[in-house]
């Protein structure tokens, strides 16, 4: 009997790559953002974190949204829930 095996060797994250992960989180930390649009947001700003937070809490201001709606809910996101900390 034999057993085929397939491993994809996957590089470590650059660090760019952490870095936007570490900002993308401390925005939904301080937001409390749904992913994508905290995503937005930051790419929006160059990832300026001050900048998007100062975005994000303009939009209250400008949008006949209410906040709720901009509050990060699993049940209707796709982002990875996993890298999301309550």
């Amino acid at each position: 009997m034999v057993t085929a095996v397939c491993l994809y060797y996957l590089p470590p994250p650059s660090d760019e790559l952490r870095m936007a992960d570490s900002v993308l989180t401390t925005f939904i930390e301080r937001t409390r953002a749904d992913p994508a649009l905290a995503r937005d947001l930051l790419d929006a700003t160059q990832w300026d974190l001050e900048a998007a937070v100062t975005a994000y809490h303009s939009l209250y201001d400008t949008a006949a949204v209410e906040p709720e709606e901009y509050k990060y809910n699993p049940s209707k996101s796709n982002y990875p829930s996993s890298l999301i900390q309550p």
